[in-house]
């Protein structure tokens, strides 16, 4: 919710350092700007890597089966975009570093983002290639991510049948013997390379806003299949599979839908439900609480998980992460979570503690013996601060296992 637009930008520069490099007219330029949009997006989540390598993965793939490129201008075209993406994420690092020693500040241990280094990347190779593909399977067939309470995953999985059925065609039909053994091999790291933060990252795990790797993978494994030759290998099962792809691709948009809508109707329950609860909340600090004026104020805690369940239908529908609401339940999320939707909807009213305080605060016993808002003692001021709890909080290590 607070970081959305970091999220959407990241994945509209990764899209760009593709677009610059493999369909734009720049010459040795591409090289500079491609790297250029891969460091902002890194800048912003590095788990967008996913995206630039699944795409650059298809990119190649359709050369090759169209063949509208020799096989070895596309490969080393395809190692040019790797180093020109690995030299963006260099001078990423590099940034990143100079601002850690100018800030005095240390990396942060959020999914072992702070131990990244080559010889714990071959260390924990093996154990990270089999992560990478067990993700892939909870993202389609898991309640997670697409929830599927809408089939949706498995309508993927028709999907993919299809794809393979129309794309084996065309590597079939091809002669050369390596380009088909490439065109299989990149077919089956797909997978991998949307996962691709997991072999960087020791201890990396799938989290939603890190799987826009694996959402790119239909529509771009659809693109490639509807460019096909329509002189396949079999021309009657080319036809039978490419209708049946299409249809079970309308099918799987419209399942889609229902679950994308479900899930906003359920964030937007959450949205609303913050808005009482922050009305209320105004209300009981200006009638019961001796504060001063220009106290500042913390809200912690999920309404949801607290006094303000969510017994709708739709609530059962929605995927398990939109369940968990906009404001979620561990101290570090709950209050960037709080302080955005406060300051959007009544910015004039409070002033905020930083994180690091909220933190503090809400490790303390006074806040664990407070009880859960709209009840007795659920506002109380702590070290000049007006504590509001709405629900009980996670530590750090609880949200880490749960998340995994």
């Amino acid at each position: 919710y607070y970081c959305s637009y970091d999220y959407g930008f990241a994945f509209l520069f990764m899209v760009l350092a593709l677009w610059f490099f493999f369909k734009a007219n720049m010459g040795k330029y591409r090289y500079f700007i491609s790297a250029f949009f891969v460091m902002l997006s890194f800048s912003l989540y590095q788990s967008y890597a996913g995206v630039g390598a699944v795409l650059a993965i298809c990119i190649s793939l359709k050369y090759i089966l169209n063949s509208t490129k020799k096989l070895s201008e596309v490969i080393k075209n395809l190692f040019k975009f790797i180093a020109t993406a690995i030299s963006g994420g260099i001078i990423y690092f590099i940034f990143l570093f100079v601002g850690l020693k100018v800030l005095h500040t240390d990396m942060a241990d959020y999914k072992g983002a702070n131990s990244i280094s080559i010889s714990n990347i071959l260390i924990n190779l093996g154990d990270n290639i089999v992560n990478a593909y067990r993700e892939f399977s909870e993202f389609f067939l898991g309640h997670d991510f697409l929830g599927n309470h809408f089939l949706n995953g498995y309508i993927a999985i028709i999907i993919f049948i299809c794809i393979a059925i129309i794309i084996t065609q065309q590597i079939l039909k091809n002669t050369n013997l390596i380009s088909k053994v490439i065109s299989i091999a990149f077919l089956l790291v797909l997978p991998l390379m949307a996962n691709i933060i997991d072999l960087i990252v020791p201890g990396s795990f799938l989290s939603i806003q890190a799987t826009s790797g694996m959402s790119v993978l239909i529509p771009a494994l659809f693109a490639i299949s509807c460019e096909s030759d329509s002189q396949a290998y079999c021309k009657g099962l080319h036809c039978v599979v490419t209708s049946l792809l299409c249809i079970i691709s309308a099918i799987y948009i419209w399942v889609n839908n229902l679950q994308i809508q479900a899930d906003a109707l359920v964030l937007e329950e959450s949205y609303n439900t913050g808005m009482f609860v922050v009305e209320n909340i105004s209300s009981l600090i200006d009638e019961s609480i001796d504060a001063n004026g220009d106290m500042p104020v913390i809200i912690l805690g999920n309404p949801e998980l607290g006094n303000y369940n969510n017994n709708s239908k739709i609530f059962k529908l929605a995927s398990n992460y939109a369940s968990e609401g906009i404001f979620w339940d561990y101290t570090k999320t709950s209050w960037y979570a709080w302080t955005k939707y406060t300051s959007e909807n009544f910015h004039a009213q409070y002033s905020f503690v930083d994180v690091d305080e909220a933190i503090s605060l809400c490790s303390g016993s006074e806040f664990s013996e407070m009880e859960c808002f709209p009840n007795t003692d659920s506002i109380k001021i702590i070290n000049n601060v007006i504590v509001v709890k709405v629900a009980e909080m996670n530590t750090y290590k609880d949200y880490m296992n749960y998340i995994k």
